[in-house]
């Protein structure tokens, strides 16, 4: 008897690189000069990062950054630090899904995520930038949801939708709230 039914993977930084930070994503998006780093910048990004539940659209949010920056930034700058944020696949993952695959072992994915980020890790024309994560049987989304991690309530769905009772499901995620919670 197998000791879980069901693997969960978080994406960013479990299955998906990402940028180091603001000030990463803003260098690998090609923007000159320094980014803003006085307190009320950054508590906007605090408080705009909750918008994986889906209550802040991608326009609204580059331009909301936008406008807290001073003019540092137009919402086009906003999307390509968006757009380099996800780095990439980590290597070795695939063979991860290989193995899993060959034991029978269902698999899933759930990620705080925003409508932006999940058009290019679950397209659905299935052109995958991301391969693997297309690669999990179900897929749930905390924008699609309205609800993020570490909410128990998005960990109910999870067991709802795919029938499984928290005993039998092995959770992997890179922020300890997350993997706490579940």
């Amino acid at each position: 008897m197998r000791r879980f039914d069901l693997v969960v993977f978080d994406l960013g930084g479990v299955i998906v690189r990402l940028a180091a930070g603001w000030e990463d994503a803003h260098r690998l998006a090609g923007l000159s000069g320094e980014p803003p780093t006085d307190r009320a910048f950054r508590a906007l990004l605090g408080d705009l990062a909750r918008r994986a539940d889906g209550s802040v659209r991608a326009s609204e949010y580059y331009e909301r950054v936008a406008a807290a920056s001073g003019s540092r930034y137009a919402p086009d700058d906003v999307r390509r630090i968006g757009h380099v944020w996800l780095r990439g696949e980590y290597d070795g993952v695939g063979r991860v899904f290989d193995a899993l695959d060959a034991a029978a072992v269902e698999t899933a994915i759930l990620s705080n995520t925003t409508e932006d980020h999940w058009s290019r890790l679950a397209p659905e024309s299935g052109v995958a930038e991301f391969p693997t994560v297309l690669r999990a049987r179900r897929r749930f989304a905390s924008h699609l949801l309205g609800l993020v991690k570490p909410d128990p309530a998005i960990y109910r769905v999870v067991e709802r939708e795919t029938g499984h009772t928290p005993e039998r499901i092995l959770f992997f995620d890179d922020l300890a709230p997350n993997v706490e919670a579940a």
